[in-house]
């Protein structure tokens, strides 16, 4: 049996790092300053596609509002111009982020956005529930017709049964809510 012992330097094959460690990091920071200089254009143009689209969503707020406060109630104008203002400076975001790093595709993030919007509806699936009802009772136009005045509080009387029906504390009453 014989036993070969081969010089590294000899094979071709043969990968070995002769640089010193300080040499590799000087090498290794010196590349990521360079990989930041090529990449600052792309950080400035995003982050003025982030203000624009943040100064058009303002806009966009102020114009929803004043639309909407003529057919609509004030608390209603509010929250639907707010809603839209967010979707402008969302999509700006998107956009921006598509910018800087050119390798990210729009579908992507869209994709990664409706994944994350999915997690975050069951993760606060009784939060959104309560707002989404509170915002489908804004639209009532005519004071007459809405359930709740501005900042009513509801006293509650009554107890869940383990039939998981309401039923009324009053004294005189076992009429089930």
């Amino acid at each position: 049996m014989v036993i070969r012992h081969s010089d590294p330097s000899s094979d071709p094959g043969a990968t070995r790092s002769t640089a010193a460690p300080a040499e590799e990091i000087s090498a290794s920071a010196k590349s990521l300053w360079e990989t930041l200089l090529d990449a600052l254009p792309r950080l400035g143009v995003a982050l003025v596609i982030v203000l624009v689209g943040w100064a058009l969503g303002r806009a966009v707020r102020w114009m929803m509002r004043t639309r909407l406060q003529r057919s609509r109630t004030p608390s209603f104008a509010n929250v639907i111009s707010k809603l839209m203002s967010w979707l402008v400076v969302l999509i700006s975001s998107l956009v921006a982020l598509a910018v800087t790093f050119p390798s990210v595709k729009p579908v992507d993030l869209l994709a990664g956005l409706g994944f994350f919007s999915v997690a975050v509806g069951f993760a606060f699936q009784d939060i959104l529930e309560n707002t989404l009802a509170g915002v489908l009772l804004l639209p009532t136009s005519s004071p007459s017709k809405r359930p709740l005045a501005l900042r009513a509080a509801i006293h509650g009387g009554a107890t869940l049964t383990p039939a998981g029906n309401l039923r009324s504390d009053r004294s005189n009453g076992d009429e089930a809510l």
